[in-house]
């Protein structure tokens, strides 16, 4: 039991949006939906830009010696899904216009 299988029972308990949910249940790796790969691969990126994610400290870049999970992306649909998830995710937390279906 960690903090993402926590962080998962609480947002479901406040009633926050499945694919919410389920991207911090799975945002230590590329598993579950578009949110959580979106979010990993986010994760994975400032990493290899030498910025950390407010969880992990900042390192010494490898960006762009390491590739920035073109698979993943891939599944995202490039950089536009990827952005679009994203916005749907700001939205979803009320802070974005954004009503795109996840």
């Amino acid at each position: 039991f960690d903090h993402a299988d926590w962080g998962g029972q609480v947002s479901e308990a406040w009633k926050v949006p499945d694919a919410v949910v389920d991207a911090i249940r799975n945002h230590h790796g590329p598993d579950g939906g578009e949110l959580a790969l979106a979010v990993f691969a986010a994760r994975r990126i400032t990493w290899s830009l030498g910025i950390g994610d407010g969880v992990t400290e900042a390192r010494e870049p490898t960006f762009p010696d390491e590739p920035l999970h073109e698979e993943i992306m891939g599944e995202l649909g490039g950089i536009d899904g990827f952005t679009e998830q994203m916005e749907w995710y700001k939205g979803a937390m009320g802070g974005g216009s954004h009503a795109a279906a996840a």
